[in-house]
């Protein structure tokens, strides 16, 4: 099961007004699948919505060297491991 059918499922339950909600319930998803948690990145868009920011908030933070990111594909997007983002809600240690 992908991301998109997760989010799908969880998407009945979740307030329409909270991104912050939703953010936690695609990261709740990502919890139940450790065995794939190591190797799952997110685009720039659904880091910041699990991070309650902005994207260029993100690509300020990537730019200055404090958020680890890697570029992908021709035309440059950036991807955030779920555990630098793990890391950046203060869920893990460094």
């Amino acid at each position: 099961m992908d991301n998109r059918e997760q989010v799908k499922q969880l998407q009945p339950t979740m307030p329409a007004s909270r991104f912050g909600a939703m953010a936690n319930s695609i990261l709740q998803a990502h919890k139940q699948t450790n065995a794939v948690l190591a190797d799952r990145m997110l685009r720039l868009t659904e880091a910041a919505l699990a991070l309650d920011s902005h994207p260029a908030t993100l690509r300020r933070g990537i730019r200055a060297g404090t958020i680890k990111a890697v570029r992908i594909g021709k035309r440059g997007l950036f991807k955030i491991a779920l555990s630098e983002i793990r890391r950046l809600r203060g869920e893990i240690e460094p």
